[in-house]
């Protein structure tokens, strides 16, 4: 301001939210999440459909959750 170069005295400040590393979660939970998310659409439009899903992964494994997911993604075409 000295040199004036800036004239106006205005400050504009970048809020963008940004998401942080120590936030984001994991291949497991983003697979769990969203086939928790496809299950809650489908039993709202048939409940009785819950008897036919497979059961839920008892380990955090990938291989058995993307098994599970499929699993799930393959009622709901078949129904």
């Amino acid at each position: 301001m000295e040199k004036e170069l800036i004239k106006s005295s205005s400050i504009i400040v970048d809020a963008t939210h940004t998401k942080a590393r120590f936030s984001q979660k994991t291949p497991q939970e983003f697979l769990m999440e969203k086939s928790k998310l496809l299950r809650k659409a489908v039993y709202q439009i048939d409940e009785g459909i819950k008897d036919k899903f497979p059961l839920k992964p008892t380990s955090d494994e990938v291989d058995g959750i993307i098994d599970y997911y499929q699993k799930v993604a393959q009622v709901v075409e078949n129904e």
